[in-house]
C-alpha cells in the first residue's frame, strides 16, 4: 500500500523471501530492481542482481579442506535464497571431496535476539563435533568467535571459523577473518544503474540477471591441520 500510494517510477527491493516480489510485481506496474533474491526469475520489469554465492560459497569449502579439515558444518539464520545458495556451494565441495555435506551439517543459528543465548549454548554444545565451520556471514562467525573464545576455546587452534561479506570488523577481531569479500557498495551502485537505464530504456532490450564476483580473503581463523 505504501509503494503504491507514493507514485514511484520505479523500486529497488533488498532481501524479500520467496513469493513476495511476485507477489508485489502483480499489484506495481512500474520497473523493479532486486538485490539477492534466488526464487524469482525472468518476471518481466524486473532485474535480478546477485552474488556468485554458490560458487564463493564452494571455493571457501574447498580451502578448509584442503587445510586438512574433514568434519566440516555450515552455519546460517534460514536455508532459502542467497544462504540456500551458499549451502549449496558448501555441500558440492563436500560430496567432491567424499566428505558427504548434508542438512545434519547444517547449524542453525537464531537471527536477533530471539532465543539467542539458548541457541548459542547449542551451537557450542554441537562444535564439538567439527573442526571448522562456514558461517554465512562475518556477523555470525564473529558471534561464533567471541561465544567459543568466551567458554575457553581457541580460535583456530581448537576449531576454525571462515566468514561471509568481508565487512569492517572481519579484519578487527582476533584471530581476523578468513571470509569471501563482496562489494555491497557496488551492489547498490548497479542496482540504482539498472533501475535508471529500465526507465530510460525498453526493460525487454535488457539482461535480466546481473551477476556480481566475489574474492576469498585468507586471514587468520582458519588452522592447517595437515602439516
Amino acid at each position: 500500500k505504501f509503494i503504491l500510494s507514493w507514485n514511484m517510477d520505479g523500486l529497488v527491493t533488498c532481501g524479500f523471501v520467496e513469493g513476495e516480489i511476485s507477489y508485489l510485481q502483480e499489484r506495481y506496474k512500474k520497473p523493479i530492481v532486486i538485490i539477492d533474491d534466488y526464487d524469482t526469475n525472468d518476471l518481466e520489469r524486473c532485474i535480478n542482481i546477485r552474488l556468485e554465492d554458490k560458487k564463493a560459497a564452494y571455493e571457501m569449502t574447498k580451502y578448509v579442506i584442503g587445510c586438512g579439515h574433514k568434519k566440516i558444518a555450515f552455519l546460517a539464520d534460514n536455508n532459502v535464497n542467497l544462504d540456500h545458495q551458499r549451502f549449496l556451494g558448501y555441500c558440492q565441495a563436500m560430496d567432491e571431496a567424499g566428505l558427504f555435506g548434508s542438512e545434519e551439517n547444517f547449524l542453525k543459528i537464531c537471527p536477533g535476539n530471539r532465543g539467542e543465548k539458548n541457541n548459542l549454548d547449542e551451537l557450542y554444545e554441537r562444535s564439538f563435533a567439527y573442526t571448522a565451520i562456514i558461517c554465512s556471514s562475518d556477523y555470525y562467525a564473529a558471534m561464533l568467535l567471541n561465544t567459543f573464545q568466551d567458554r575457553g576455546r581457541k580460535i583456530p587452534d581448537d576449531i576454525s571459523i571462515t566468514g561471509f561479506d568481508d565487512v569492517e570488523y572481519a579484519s578487527l577481531v582476533r584471530p581476523a577473518l578468513t571470509t569471501v569479500r563482496q562489494d555491497i557498495q557496488e551492489k547498490g551502485l548497479v542496482a540504482v544503474d539498472m533501475l535508471v537505464k529500465m526507465l530510460e530504456e525498453n526493460p525487454k532490450d535488457m539482461e535480466t540477471l546481473v551477476v556480481l564476483p566475489t574474492q576469498m580473503v585468507i586471514r587468520d581463523s582458519v588452522k592447517r591441520i595437515n602439516g
